[in-house]
């Protein structure tokens, strides 16, 4: 994994020079002024951090430095602080939004970082430029010419004027703080836990998006232009695909629909914003793919060990990451038939019932009902990539097309690099249809409401779609 670092753009002068922070991946690169500098006679070069003297040119240090603290001195342990946290800071970025991240996004962030930390007064900001922007795009319009001190006399009355105050953002972490603790519910009970945290994630990503757009966002500004522009956003700058602008879209639909409900704004517009979705590039496996993931030998790495029991434990119960990770020796019970999985879904909160196979039942026995304790979901996803690159047939190139920043290209990769925790749940479905098990049956497992949403994890290939023809019309 890439790491943030520190340099130097020269190291043969004798004058101050800029510290930038850098950071790569992929073909792509950053370096970003850190607003510190200082002499290369002071930086260490195999540290890559200044050296420990007893002064540094503070005078060239910007005002707003991230991290500053009202007795801030320039000396060396505050600098080398403000450093270090930097690098954190964007390591930290980097590592939650790797599969999405480009220099664009990177570089908003870290301006993020350097402006003042008072929140009224950074939408005040915002607020005063907005107006001012509107102000000069309708006297272009009109061919009309503005000088400075026209535009400055505009500033000073809109600071005069009572303004209406915005709570967008007011009303978007009350609305979180509500579901974190229970004082707003969804249909009589507590939002869970991931749904409380794609709140947050939305309410990160649209500041993100205020301060690229450099226009505020108000209850009143959310239209087609505002729609058109965080697409764009997405797109370009977040590089998301199709699936996750369009459920981006589904949450923030669903933040202003409430916020009506509360009577805080009665601006419909966003009625009209189009949630919409791709085909997956997801894969499902085959049951040898997984019968094969199952007999490798891991004992030498538990980390990997368990990881690829869980996987395979989803794979034959159909069950999401939250849940199969959730799995209680209260949830595994005894009936007539044998053994069973008797389990609340995380994401729906309805109850699914899995009867126990012979790999199922190996596994929990393996763990005496006591499986593994979970990771993140995002370290899973590593693990089982590198996992599942073990396996000779998961070697196999695929070509797909993939839509992303808004492109649409076609992509060879191997089958080992599209497996996530999701394909275990995606490879459940698909097998169970290819054996031509009725719909319903596999959807009483599955939890799926709907024939439509069942349908869209089904992962069948053309060429076993074919054979499956072929079976049927003998």
């Amino acid at each position: 994994m890439a790491n943030a670092f520190l340099t130097l753009r020269t190291q043969k002068s004798n004058l101050p020079q800029m510290v930038y922070l850098g950071y790569v991946f992929g073909k792509s690169q950053i370096l970003y002024p850190t607003g510190i500098k200082i002499t290369p006679k002071q930086w260490d070069n195999t540290k890559k951090m200044p050296k420990n003297v007893s002064f540094l040119h503070g005078e060239t240090i910007k005002e707003n430095l991230p991290f500053k603290k009202a007795d801030f001195k320039f000396n060396y342990e505050h600098i080398t602080s403000i450093l270090s946290n930097l690098k954190i800071e964007v390591n930290i970025y980097a590592n939650e939004n790797k599969e999405n991240l480009t220099k664009e996004s990177l570089k908003i962030f870290l301006d993020s970082l350097y402006l003042p930390k008072n929140k009224e007064l950074n939408h005040f900001v915002n607020e005063l430029s907005s107006h001012l922007k509107e102000i000069l795009i309708e006297k272009a319009g009109k061919n009309k010419e503005i000088s400075k001190s026209d535009l400055i006399e505009i500033a000073i009355k809109y600071l005069e004027s009572e303004r209406p105050t915005n709570d967008f953002f007011e009303y978007l972490n009350s609305f979180i703080k509500g579901t974190e603790d229970g004082t707003r519910l969804i249909n009589g009970v507590q939002y869970g836990y991931r749904t409380i945290q794609k709140f947050k994630s939305t309410e990160s990503i649209l500041k993100e998006f205020e301060l690229w757009n450099k226009k505020k966002i108000t209850f009143e500004s959310i239209d087609k232009i505002f729609e058109t522009q965080l697409l764009k956003f997405m797109a370009e700058v977040k590089n998301y695909q199709p699936n996750t602008m369009g459920k981006f879209i589904s949450i923030l639909k669903n933040i202003l629909k409430q916020a009506l409900l509360d009577e805080k704004h009665n601006n419909i517009k966003f009625q009209n914003f189009k949630v919409f979705t791709e085909e997956s590039d997801n894969i499902a496996l085959t049951e040898t793919e997984i019968e094969a993931l199952f007999k490798l030998d891991l004992k030498h790495n538990a980390r990997l060990d368990a990881v690829r029991d869980m996987f395979v434990l989803g794979c034959h119960s159909g069950l999401r990451w939250s849940d199969f990770t959730d799995i209680k020796p209260d949830n595994i019970k005894q009936n007539k038939q044998g053994q069973i999985i008797d389990i609340i879904q995380t994401k729906t909160k309805n109850q699914v019932v899995i009867p126990v196979n012979g790999t199922i039942e190996e596994i929990l026995k393996k763990y005496n009902n006591k499986l593994p304790e979970p990771i993140t979901n995002q370290k899973f996803n590593e693990y089982i990539k590198e996992i599942a690159r073990m396996i000779p047939e998961l070697n196999v190139k695929e070509t797909l097309a993939i839509t992303r920043g808004g492109k649409t290209t076609e992509e060879t990769l191997s089958r080992w690099e599209l497996i996530s925790s999701h394909t275990a749940r995606r490879s459940f479905a698909t097998n169970a249809f290819e054996k031509g098990i009725e719909v319903k049956l596999i959807r009483a497992i599955t939890g799926h409401k709907s024939d439509k949403s069942f349908y869209a994890y089904i992962k069948t290939s053309l060429t076993k779609q074919a054979e499956m023809f072929r079976e049927k019309n003998k």
